[in-house]
């Protein structure tokens, strides 16, 4: 039982953001940001610019070259149907998508739309 103790304490020192590896000095992970997130129907998809009609009426201009390249999007997309993208807003009101992903069929159960 004490060597248990004794492995699991010595294992616990390189964890970032332990107390252990705190007491020794050793740097804390930084938390995680997670990206600003919309919920919608895909109006339209032209290469990797989408646009998509958020639950409020609106539309977003969406870039989602990025998502494209790290290969975070589920396709086919299709215009009109529920699609939930990750990202962060860029200047002149454009979506930077890191993920574009198929949404839940009823706007009752999507989530809730995230902008930092």
């Amino acid at each position: 039982m004490m060597q248990r103790l004794a492995l699991i304490l010595s294992l616990a020192a390189f964890v970032p953001g332990s107390s252990i590896a705190l007491a020794q000095g050793l740097p804390m992970r930084a938390p995680a940001v997670s990206p600003d997130r919309y919920f919608g129907r895909l109006e339209s998809v032209n290469g990797t610019s989408l646009m998509l009609r958020l639950r409020n009426g609106r539309l977003l201009r969406v870039d989602a070259q990025q998502a494209f390249a790290l290969k975070r999007v589920s396709e086919p997309l299709f215009r009109g149907k529920p699609t939930v993208v990750a990202g962060a807003m860029a200047a002149g009101g454009v979506f930077r998508a890191t993920a574009v992903r198929r949404a839940a069929p009823l706007p009752s159960s999507w989530g809730t739309d995230i902008l930092r």
